[in-house]
């Protein structure tokens, strides 16, 4: 059986990944749009969160208020 596969994912290259829903902040990645939740590195994990109701509705809820403030 061969060894298991090492990774080098750093939260930085999952913020380059998703770089309008992640950031890197002190060694961990967070949600830019979920008011900063500390997600972890696992894609598997990132994908659900980005798929989850709360992340949906905030992200269009910063949508529409960036769409308002434009059109004042």
């Amino acid at each position: 059986m061969p060894p298991p596969a090492t990774t080098n994912v750093t939260p930085l290259s999952r913020a380059q990944e998703f770089p309008t829903d992640f950031y890197s902040e002190k060694g961990h990645l967070r949600c830019e749009v979920c008011s900063s939740q500390r997600i972890s590195l696992k894609l598997s994990t990132i994908k659900n969160h980005i798929n989850s109701a709360q992340h949906l509705r905030k992200k269009r809820e910063q949508l529409e208020l960036r769409r308002w403030v434009v059109s004042q």
